[in-house]
């Protein structure tokens, strides 16, 4: 008596050779879950989400605020993050990648309304004053004392920027009134032009006032008629604060000559604008109690009176001396435990201050050797992926942050396949998928890929994301479909799903996907089971027989009377569509906006539903590796007889279907089967 029995149901071993792999192992385990030992597919994503802009998204993100949420969602690779504040603060959201360094309330997000979201967005970041106050003391006949000013900006948001540049030492009396002015003037986020000049393709325009533009930053110019070529969006690539002046490049010579009284509506204006509205300046001096520098008044004008003894001053130190605007190429946000936002640019790691997303000090930046790829954390410490070794920070501040190589010659290929996972970080590198953590350095995917087959999946391309206890990998495949991995302990599955973006939601604990239709919900309860595919792998038999009888245990899809109700309602949609359209009255609209009465795009034809899931396996039976002896549609639990007149000592099984299997045997006979 021969029998094979295939149960437990185990994942797959690439690495391994098909005849080599242990009995419960596979070599196909696509669509399946397989934690109790059983095949159970999985079910097709649910549409949660249809946001009304470019899609696929590349990168979606849930911002919540009490019991409200909204999808953020960008066709490119962008990192958001929630500030990590207070509860009883309206949450602040902070991106990168999508432009300059970006930040949003929640109420800011959602102004629009209209499922585009964000829908505001500011500039991240409070630039600093620009020139030095001036100051003259008068009237006083106290005691002589020496102080110098100083003054900041201070959104409504409570951000505060760097301090202008200290004013010169001033000798008066105590008692003095101190005039103070030259206090300059806000950020603004438009302005006139007055002169422009150019010189090839490059465009130097100077402005009226003070622009707090940097390089890298974009500015739209508008209303220049004396001058071709020049009106449009630009990155500057020079700026000077002190002489007014921006230069681009554009993209065809400029010709003319400017004539600013002709041109008296031409304006530049920033693309993503700072969030100037409500904002105010803060004038600090130094004090002879503490010799520190604290707040003379929270908000001043342009010109200001002290007669604020230094017993009566407000007291509050200056803490924003070192602080600065993010860098314009910002990429990776994450929170750190400090509460610190971490990114990178080109090789520099970059920390903010604690609790402080704005404020970004040059001093909390480390270098690497190689440029940066992906920068993740995990309690203190912050793994650095890079184009060549990589790099461990820890620290519980960034003021005290150290940083040092990690002796494995892993380069980083993919940003989005960084995730924290477990104690460690995770990414994809060309010889498998790297854990960097507490445990060291090691290759997660080496019991399954060696560097060949790994390769294969082009790891370039992988998008990573752990939910449920399992680790999701999302790569491209050489067709430009999209496949996945998922990894749960020892099992290894794959499932083919084109997704474009996976997000583990730090609320729910939830994952979600995105693909062509929108957002949706992994392997939701409220959605069909996928075709699910196994196929075990290579028995090898001692002598050849021929395998007579199969039997398969499983449950049904879905119950009769469930899938009898959905095959009515499809009968019944078919033929009231068929009978409308012989009527010839079919209405449409313009994306379901009546014109009148009728419309493009949308319709009086019903929406057919989908067919139900088959309550029958798929089963076939190969030997000498390839060759099939029997593909048979299986409806019920009954064993059933397979073809005779052959032999071999090479037998492999496969199952597709949308059913949970519990059970797999075949057997040189009827008898075999039942006595197995």
């Amino acid at each position: 008596m021969v029998m094979l029995k295939t149960s437990p149901f185990g994942g797959i071993v690439p690495r391994t050779g098909e005849r080599l792999i242990s009995d419960s192992n596979a070599v196909v385990a696509n669509n399946v879950k397989l934690q109790s030992g059983e095949i159970k597919p999985l079910r097709a994503p649910k549409l949660i989400n249809a946001p009304n802009k470019t899609l696929p998204a590349l990168s979606i993100f849930r911002a919540w605020y009490l019991d409200q949420n909204a999808w953020l969602s960008w066709p490119i690779d962008v990192d958001a993050v929630r500030v990590p504040l207070s509860s009883d603060v309206e949450p602040r959201f902070v991106w990168s990648g999508d432009g300059i360094p970006k930040i949003a309330t929640y109420s800011q997000i959602i102004s629009s309304g209209d499922n585009d979201y964000p829908a505001t967005e500011y500039a991240l970041g409070i630039p600093a004053p620009i020139a030095k106050v001036s100051v003259a003391p008068s009237g006083g006949v106290g005691a002589a004392t020496t102080r110098v000013y100083t003054f900041t900006y201070f959104s409504i948001l409570g951000e505060e920027s760097a301090p202008a540049p200290v004013s010169d030492l001033i000798t008066g009396k105590v008692d003095d009134t101190w005039a103070v002015t030259n206090i300059g003037s806000m950020p603004i986020n438009t302005g006139d032009i007055s002169a422009i000049a150019y010189s090839g393709n490059e465009v130097t325009i100077t402005t009226n006032d003070q622009h707090f533009n940097r390089v890298g930053e974009e500015i739209t110019i508008a209303g220049v008629t004396t001058v071709s070529n020049v009106n449009g969006t630009w990155v500057l690539t020079a700026t000077n604060l002190t002489a007014k002046t921006m230069k681009f490049t554009v993209d065809a010579a400029p010709a003319g000559a400017y004539n600013n009284a002709t041109d008296t509506a031409d304006t530049w204006t920033r693309t993503v604008p700072l969030n100037i509205a409500g904002m105010k300046r803060r004038l600090y001096r130094s004090t002879g109690l503490t010799g520190t520098i604290q707040l003379v008044s929270d908000d001043v004008g342009a010109t200001f009176n002290d007669n604020i003894s230094d017993a009566d001053i407000l007291g509050d130190e200056l803490i924003s001396s070192g602080w600065a605007q993010p860098p314009v190429g910002l990429k990776g946000f994450k929170v750190h435990s400090s509460g610190a936002v971490i990114a990178f640019v080109g090789n520099l790691l970059c920390l903010s201050e604690p609790y402080q997303p704005h404020a970004w000090p040059v001093a909390y930046q480390m270098s690497t050797d190689s440029d940066i790829v992906a920068a993740g954390t995990f309690g203190s410490e912050i793994g650095v992926g890079t184009k060549g070794i990589p790099y461990m920070a820890s620290g519980v501040d960034p003021a005290s942050m150290t940083m040092e190589k990690i002796n494995s010659l892993y380069p980083c290929l993919s940003k989005r396949s960084m995730i924290e996972y477990g104690d460690g970080l995770v990414y994809a590198s060309a010889h498998g998928l790297v854990y960097a953590g507490s445990a060291g350095v090691s290759l997660l995917s080496d019991r399954f890929y060696t560097k060949d087959e790994w390769q294969a999946l082009n790891p370039a391309s992988m998008v990573s994301a752990t939910a449920y206890g399992r680790l999701y990998i999302s790569y491209q495949r050489t067709d430009n479909s999209r496949s996945m991995l998922i990894l749960d302990g020892d099992l290894l599955v794959t499932a083919d799903v084109q997704v474009h973006e996976l997000y583990a939601d730090e609320s729910t604990s939830e994952l979600f996907v995105s693909d062509a239709n929108g957002i949706k919900s992994w392997d939701s309860a409220d959605t069909y089971p996928l075709s699910a595919s196994w196929r075990s792998k290579d028995f090898v038999l001692p002598a050849p027989a021929n395998m007579a009888a199969a039997k398969i245990e499983f449950d049904a899809a879905i119950d009769l009377a469930t899938q009898a109700a959905i095959q009515a309602a499809i009968d019944a949609a078919e033929a009231a569509n068929a009978a409308l359209l012989i009527t010839g009255n079919v209405k449409g609209g313009i994306n379901f906006f009546g014109f009148n009465e009728n419309g493009l795009h949308a319709t009086s034809l019903q929406k057919i539903p989908d067919n139900p899931p088959a309550n029958s396996v798929t089963f076939v039976l190969r030997k000498n590796q390839d060759e099939i002896v029997i593909s048979r549609v299986v409806e019920s639990n009954k064993a059933f007889r397979l073809p005779s007149g052959y032999k071999s000592d090479v037998f492999s099984i496969e199952v597709f279907g949308q059913c949970k299997i519990k059970e797999i045997r075949i057997a040189d006979s009827m008898d075999g089967l039942r006595n197995g």
